[in-house]
């Protein structure tokens, strides 16, 4: 049964309300309720980020894995106000410096790789100003309207900026909105039958930090509009109509729901300017493991970005055949219908086969499934759905190929670049129309021209650094070849997915994985290992997520470099299921 792009995020929510009322359960029992009130939402959204992202296997590395130590750090932040009722002066410190720390943890791949000092300084001053107004406006409100205002309208906001954050595009920060709205929702049930009166100390400092972080991740990683975020920040201010002279007359519990109405329709607004400026998906979807999309029977051009171009890239230790790369890319032809390619080193030289129509419709497509003679280390594999260029041809579908210094480059990308044409070009011309020839002319030619030679670390730290400048202009993921080596570079914003899974071989026996839709054959030499690189995992264990803003080099089957993390760490290490995959 393929999962609905819901279900996780609902699961989540469902965990982080009955952990969120066990919690409060506990409390009351001893005696101390409102001072679990901060325990409750930040256990019960560690439980539903749990379930929506899985636990955390290691120091966090992307943006969104840095929402659980938030939440950790605001808890016990919360808790601290609530039992010991902070003085102002270091409530203040408490929020500049969590702030900060938020801020800097969940933005740090775009200040070291892509912004340029004065663009960080500019966003982390405005997002900086946002978070704190925004709690403090919480705090203050918490003081002004005790009772059941504050959780009410706190569960409100987190719900519907949820779904304004899903329908910017993405699944799993929805999902995690959804997490802590079900963690708020106890609270703010309780507090609708506990006297009028009572505070609410801690509950914003356990709930702000993680509600900024997932709307500043939407605004800078995924496509929420910065209208909608503006409409969300707005509406933490929504409950002051509650302070009015002429609504204190008719009651605390009818108060809390005007301000819970009050938030809905602010916020709600945000929801539909990000459902009106956002893309519609007319498909089913389901997340991977890493949170990226999977599309099924998208139509229309409004699913354009759900469809957008697969790839696959292959390195091994010795020899594969090729039937393993090209026909489960038959199957996703029918979604990608402008284009297939596939490029192979028989030996230093590159074979490219590509043709601007579907898999089924080739006329190549029985030749290299019978040829015995396509055998590779190196494979690049890409369908293509056109987002930039005319009518499908063949100049236009990937990968693409070019002589420097005595090898031939392969390239594929998945994504689109904004204002391509700006990018100079030397030697290397395009002879298509797309953004992605351009680029790939583009960064050949910066290669050739600053002497860079891609054959050892201080090379690959300079190709890190141009593809994520490359990378501010849209979207970019890439798999580049010289045909020794096989670099792949993971968007920064996520665009996607990309994952890798090792692979050893054992005997002469054909090596199967597959999904519900496709199936990959690996047939080997005797003993062999590899790295398959995908779009989406094609089975249910075994692969790992490539982080975003990564640049990683593949060479003989293994991992040669990393710019995120160590070459020995887990991950890049088989272990027993990859050596009998």
């Amino acid at each position: 049964m393929v999962m609905g792009p819901l279900s996780p995020g609902l699961q989540g929510a469902v965990l982080a309300l009955l952990v969120s009322a066990c919690t409060l359960w506990v409390g009351r029992a001893f005696g101390r309720g409102w001072t679990f009130t901060p325990a409750a939402v930040g256990l019960g959204y560690v439980a539903g980020h749990a379930a929506v992202v899985g636990l955390p296997t290691g120091p966090p590395a992307q943006a969104v894995e840095w929402l659980l130590p938030i939440a950790l750090v605001a808890m016990a932040s919360g808790i601290a106000d609530a039992a010991f009722r902070l003085p102002k002066a270091v409530r203040w410190l408490l929020r500049l410096t969590a702030t900060a720390a938020m801020l800097g943890a969940t933005l740090r791949p775009l200040m070291l790789s892509t912004w340029e000092s004065r663009e960080t300084v500019a966003w982390l001053i405005g997002l900086g100003v946002a978070a704190v107004a925004s709690w403090t406006n919480l705090d203050a409100l918490a003081d002004r309207l005790p009772g059941a205002s504050q959780p009410c309208c706190l569960a409100v906001l987190s719900g519907i900026g949820a779904g304004t954050v899903f329908a910017s595009g993405s699944f799993v920060l929805g999902g995690l909105g959804m997490v802590l709205m079900g963690a708020l929702a106890p609270v703010a049930l309780l507090t609708l039958r506990a006297p009028p009166n009572a505070e609410q100390r801690g509950l914003a400092a356990a709930t702000s930090p993680v509600l900024v972080a997932i709307g500043v991740e939407g605004l800078v990683f995924a496509e929420l509009p910065r209208i909608s975020a503006g409409l969300l920040l707005l509406a933490t201010g929504a409950a002051w109509i509650g302070t009015t002279g002429a609504l204190r007359r008719v009651g605390p519990r009818k108060i809390a729901l005007i301000c819970a109405l009050a938030t809905a329709v602010c916020a709600g607004m945000a929801l539909a300017w990000a459902v009106v400026a956002s893309p519609r998906l007319e498909s089913h979807a389901r997340m991977t493991p890493d949170g990226g999309r999977v599309c099924y029977n998208a139509r229309g051009a409004d699913a354009e970005r759900c469809r957008m171009c697969e790839l696959m890239g292959m390195s091994f230790e010795g020899p594969v055949a090729a039937d393993f790369s090209i026909r489960e890319f038959a199957l996703r032809g029918e979604e990608n219908a402008d284009g297939w390619g596939l490029g192979w080193y028989a030996d230093r030289s590159l074979a490219v086969v590509k043709e601007p129509v579907k898999w089924c419709e080739s006329g190549y497509a029985g030749f290299l499934e019978d040829y015995p003679a396509v055998r590779s280390r190196i494979y690049v594999a890409h369908v293509r759905h056109k987002t930039v260029g005319g009518e499908p041809n063949r100049a236009d579908t990937h990968p693409f190929a070019r002589e420097h210094g005595g090898r031939e480059y392969c390239f594929a990308h998945n994504g689109t670049i904004d204002d391509y044409h700006g990018l100079p070009l030397t030697r290397f011309r395009p002879i298509g129309r797309t953004d992605s020839e351009h680029v790939f002319c583009h960064l050949l030619g910066e290669v050739a021209s600053h002497g860079v030679r891609l054959t050892a670390e201080e090379g690959w730290r300079w190709l890190h650094s141009k593809l994520a400048t490359l990378n501010r202009k849209g979207k970019l993921n890439v798999l580049l070849t010289d045909g020794e080596r096989l670099f792949v570079y993971h968007d920064l914003g996520g665009w996607k997915g990309l994952h890798f899974r090792l692979v050893r071989l054992r005997g002469l026996g054909v090596k199967r994985f597959e999904d519900h839709d496709l199936a990959v054959a690996l047939d080997g030499s005797a003993v062999n290992r590899g790295i398959v690189v995908a779009t989406r995992p094609l089975s249910p264990t075994g692969w790992h997520a490539i982080r975003t803003g990564e640049l990683i080099v593949l060479e003989g089957g293994a991992v040669r470099f990393s710019s995120e993390r160590a070459r020995h760490v887990p991950e890049f290490v088989p272990t027993p299921v990859d050596l009998h995959a």
